[in-house]
């Protein structure tokens, strides 16, 4: 997972995860696989790119949202940086757990 700036002044985590590297397939098993196991926390799906910007980076751009991308090849995981370190680290495991 990669630590990276965005708009100079919002830190924020990306991982890209190569398609046959993952236990999903699809999109959807993605979102599936957030809403099977954060059921506590899970609110919603929002489908960014058909409402506005079609920026991958702007993406991560809402607070406590794990962001996803799928391209041809791979699927993009991104989240803005919180102020509470263990929330970062537990998005963090989320996401890794859909590595094979």
């Amino acid at each position: 997972m990669k630590r990276l700036i965005l708009l100079d002044t919002h830190p924020m985590y990306v991982m890209e995860i190569v398609k046959s590297e993952m236990k999903v397939s699809s999109i959807d098993e993605v979102i599936d696989h957030f809403k099977e196991n954060l059921e506590d926390v899970f609110i919603t799906v929002f489908d960014h790119y058909a409402h506005t910007i079609k920026n991958i980076e702007i993406l991560a751009f809402r607070p406590k949202s794990i962001t996803i991308c799928e391209t041809k090849k791979s699927f993009v995981l991104q989240f803005l940086e919180t102020p509470r370190p263990k929330v970062n680290a537990w998005m963090q495991s989320w996401i890794k757990e859909l590595q094979i």
